[in-house]
C-alpha cells in the first residue's frame, strides 16, 4: 500500500466517523458506534438507524455484510481482519477507477469517483449527511497524503486559511508570510517553500489557522482587502509594460513555463527522480506559472471568492 493510498484510507475512515469508537483504529466499529469482538467474520449485525434505514455496515470502512461474503470469494480473504478492510476498500476505490488519481494526487477527482460507495463523501446523494470537501482535504493531508501541483500549494492553503492565501497573492505578501512564520515557528525564507511541499503537522496547520483569523483582524482594523489589493497589483504591473514594452517580463513568462512543463515532464518520463528538493521547485514554479496566467489572461477574484465560499458551505441534505 503507498503512501497515498494509505492517507485516503484514513481519510475514508475519518469521514464514516468509525475511528472515534474503541481503541483499534475503527476496525471493529458497527454502525451506530457498537463494537464487535471478533474479525473471524463479518458481525453481520442489522442495526435500525431510523425508521426508514437499517444497515449491516460494519468495519473501518463499513462495509454491509452481502458485498463482504462477494469480496471474501473474489479476492480469497480468510476473515474480516484489518488486512482484510484494507484489502477490500483498496478493491472498491480500483472499480471506481480512482487508483491512478490517488497516486497521482488528483484529490478531489477521487473522492468524486468514490462518493457513490460511500455516503459520507461530499456528493455521495444518499441524504445522509456528507462532510465538507475541505475537511477531508486536511484529514487526507494530516494523514500524509500528498495532493497534484493542481490541488497543492494555494489550493489547500486557502482552505485552511483563506484571507493568508489571498494575502500571499498580492503586494501585502510578507505579511502573510511573516504572520505564518511565527505561527509555525520557521524563518519567512522557509515559509513558502514550507506551504508549496504542503508538508505540514497537523499542530502547525492549527497553528496556521489561528494565524488567519488574527490576520483577518488586522486587516479589518485597518481596513484592508487583500483580494482587492491583488487584482489592482496586477493591473499596475500591467499597466506599466503597456507603458514601457519591457521585454524582461515575456522572458520570464518563457523561462518559467519552460521550467516548470519541462520538470512536470521529466517526472512523468522518470527522467529525473522525485525528491524534496524537486517537488519544492516544482511547486515555485508551478505558483509562478498561475501568476503568469492570471497576469496575460486575467483573473476574477470574486471568482476566487465564490470558490472558497462553496467549499466551506454545507452540502444541501
Amino acid at each position: 500500500m503507498t503512501p497515498n493510498q494509505k492517507a485516503f484510507l484514513d481519510m475514508i475512515a475519518h469521514s464514516e466517523g468509525t475511528t472515534r469508537y474503541g481503541d483499534q483504529n475503527g476496525y471493529n466499529v458497527i454502525v451506530g458506534g457498537s463494537l464487535f469482538d471478533s474479525y473471524v467474520d463479518h458481525p453481520r449485525k442489522l442495526v435500525q438507524l431510523s425508521p426508514t434505514l437499517r444497515s449491516t455496515a460494519a468495519g473501518r470502512y463499513q462495509l454491509l455484510a452481502r458485498y463482504f461474503d462477494t469480496y471474501k470469494a473474489q479476492l480469497h480473504l480468510p476473515d474480516f481482519s484489518p488486512y482484510s478492510q484494507d484489502t477490500i476498500a483498496l478493491q472498491q476505490i480500483r472499480e471506481c477507477h480512482a487508483i491512478d488519481d490517488i497516486e497521482a494526487g488528483r484529490f478531489d477527482e477521487a473522492v468524486a469517483k468514490c462518493a457513490h460507495i460511500w455516503a459520507s463523501l461530499p456528493g455521495a446523494g444518499y441524504g445522509q449527511h456528507e462532510n465538507q470537501l475541505d475537511k477531508l482535504r486536511l484529514s487526507y493531508h494530516e494523514a500524509g497524503g500528498a495532493f497534484s501541483q493542481k490541488e497543492s500549494t494555494m489550493d489547500w492553503i486557502k482552505q485552511i486559511a483563506p484571507t493568508i492565501a489571498s494575502a500571499l497573492g498580492g503586494p501585502l505578501a510578507g505579511l502573510a508570510v511573516e504572520a505564518v512564520s511565527k505561527a509555525i515557528g520557521v524563518s519567512q525564507d522557509d515559509v513558502k517553500s514550507l506551504l508549496g511541499s504542503a508538508k505540514l503537522t497537523a499542530d502547525q496547520v492549527a497553528q496556521i489557522k489561528v494565524a488567519d483569523l488574527e490576520l483577518q483582524k488586522q486587516a479589518q482594523t485597518l481596513g484592508l482587502d487583500f483580494e482587492k489589493l491583488a487584482v489592482d497589483d496586477r493591473k499596475s504591473a500591467r499597466d506599466m509594460q503597456s507603458a514601457t514594452r519591457s521585454w524582461i517580463p515575456g522572458t520570464l513568462a518563457v523561462f518559467v513555463t519552460l521550467g516548470f512543463f519541462g520538470i512536470l515532464l521529466a517526472l512523468m518520463y522518470g527522467q529525473v527522480q522525485k525528491t524534496d528538493e524537486v517537488m519544492i521547485m516544482l511547486g515555485s514554479l508551478g505558483t509562478a506559472w498561475t501568476g503568469i496566467i492570471a497576469f496575460y489572461f486575467g483573473s476574477s477574484a470574486s471568482s476566487q471568492h465564490k470558490d472558497v465560499l462553496l467549499a466551506n458551505s454545507v452540502p444541501a441534505k
